[in-house]
Formats: structure tokens, sequence, C-alpha cells
């Protein structure tokens, strides 16, 4: 069986291509196959999953079987940026 990596910036969840850095585009609406990696087993996909997650946290990869079912989401340390509130909102 055959197991689908989808990689997405974590804090959009923007589909990428298999490079891990271009955004996932499709314009062509004939053409909307997601960009997946492609592995032989479960526990390949977890350890290339974690290996894609651990070079960059903002990364987070999705398992999928071929046939589409869901396995699970892979997520690095992503610490999401501080927020500073403008002076405005106090008083709110």
């Amino acid at each position: 069986m055959k197991y689908l990596l989808l990689q997405a910036k974590y804090e959009t969840g923007q589909v990428l291509h298999t490079d891990g850095f271009t955004l996932f585009q499709y314009q062509d609406e004939s053409n909307t196959m997601c960009p997946y990696l492609i592995v032989l087993s479960i526990e390949e996909a977890a350890k290339q999953a974690q290996s894609i997650v651990n070079k960059n946290p903002n990364i987070e990869v999705v398992i999928f079987t071929e046939t589409g079912e869901y396995i699970k989401t892979i997520r690095g340390d992503y610490i999401p940026p501080i927020i500073v509130k403008d002076k405005w909102w106090k008083f709110w």
C-alpha cells in the first residue's frame, strides 16, 4: 500500500509543493491533483514526515492512504508570533 504525504504551512494551511517552500496554486481546474510525496510503508511515511518538520517547524505534514483516507498530521514545534496590540485596543 502507498502512503501520501502532503506538506502545508502550519499557520495558514496553504498547501506546498514537494520542495516544501513553493505555494501550490492550481489555476487549471482540470488538474487539481495535490503535490504528494509517495512512500511505500506507514513507518517510512511517519519517519519522513517527522524529518520534514524537524528541518522546518513551520510546516505540517498530513499522511493519507492511497485511497485518500486521513491517517494523521505531524506538526513541528511551531511558536506563533507574539501579537502586539496598538494603544487604541485598551479602550475596547
